[in-house]
């Protein structure tokens, strides 16, 4: 079956973003991973999204051919150690400054670089890594090719332990947790990582607060509204929470994100502080 990927010149047509979402020409369909529909994607493990049906009047373009390599699922953490190794720390200093977030953090997440785009490995719930997520200078956001969906997955953060766990959106957010001292792993989008963080999870009950973004409403073709970010989270919280000890979901009440909320000054205390009196427990 023939899939298109969207891109910023062809963005998707259902909800007009540059990535994450597939077109099938051949069905006349999209896998969108924002707006929702009435046949929603059966298999977690692809990420998620619903299906959309295109009328005959909704042009379908095919990108050029290109002679990029899928790499082999087996060679991912080769080449991701590869990037590691090209990482140059000055370069490292700025980027991290510009996030907002901590070189340190970044490290442990084992960020590197291919030559032109800062990489960030992804691993599956049993701590391998399964793709590469990689970011333009102009901020484009893309998966090495034969990437698969995962965790951003920081070195030391172990499921073998009682101690609080933080699951977020991205690998800045996931950064921003970890430079207030949490346990923290991110997840690739907002509809991604049910069964790798349940497989995390296996050995040990972990208390999880899933902290999602703070997403402006978006509207669906049917005129009904939604905030992706938020609906993702609560998704992912009912699907995991019987491999908890307690879950909670936590909304950041006055930045668009957690990383954006640390640069406004929060702290691990204040981020407890407002979350006792806030999340919403299920």
């Amino acid at each position: 079956m023939e899939k298109i990927r969207v891109t910023k010149s062809n963005p998707c047509p259902i909800c007009g973003k540059p990535d994450f979402c597939v077109v099938y020409p051949e069905e006349r369909q999209v896998l969108c991973m924002r707006v929702q529909s009435s046949n929603p994607l059966k298999s977690s493990k692809l990420g998620g999204g619903w299906f959309h049906s295109l009328d005959s009047t909704v042009e379908i373009k095919r990108p050029a051919k290109t002679k990029t390599a899928r790499i082999p699922l087996q060679h991912m953490p080769r080449l991701a150690e590869s990037y590691r190794l090209k990482v140059n720390e000055d370069a490292l200093r700025i980027y991290a400054k510009s996030k907002g977030v901590s070189v340190d953090s970044y490290k442990r997440m084992e960020i590197g670089f291919d030559g032109k785009c800062w990489a960030f490995p992804m691993r599956n719930g049993n701590d391998v890594i399964v793709g590469i997520r990689l970011e333009s200078p102009s901020g484009d956001r893309f998966c090495v090719k034969g990437s698969h969906n995962g965790l951003f997955w920081p070195q030391d953060v172990s499921a073998l332990t009682d101690g609080l766990l933080m699951v977020c959106e991205g690998y800045s957010d996931c950064a921003a947790l970890l430079d207030m001292g949490f346990d923290a792993v991110g997840r690739s989008q907002c509809n991604a990582g049910p069964d790798d963080i349940i497989q995390l999870l296996s050995k040990c009950r972990r208390e999880v607060i899933v902290v999602s973004d703070h997403d402006s409403p978006k509207t669906r073709p049917d005129g009904s509204v939604w905030l992706p970010g938020q609906e993702g989270a609560y998704q992912l919280a009912k699907q995991i929470k019987r491999h908890t000890r307690r879950i909670s979901l936590f909304l950041p009440p006055t930045a668009k994100d957690v990383r954006q909320w640390v640069r406004e000054g929060c702290n691990r205390d204040l981020f407890l502080a407002v979350h006792r009196n806030q999340a919403k427990f299920l």
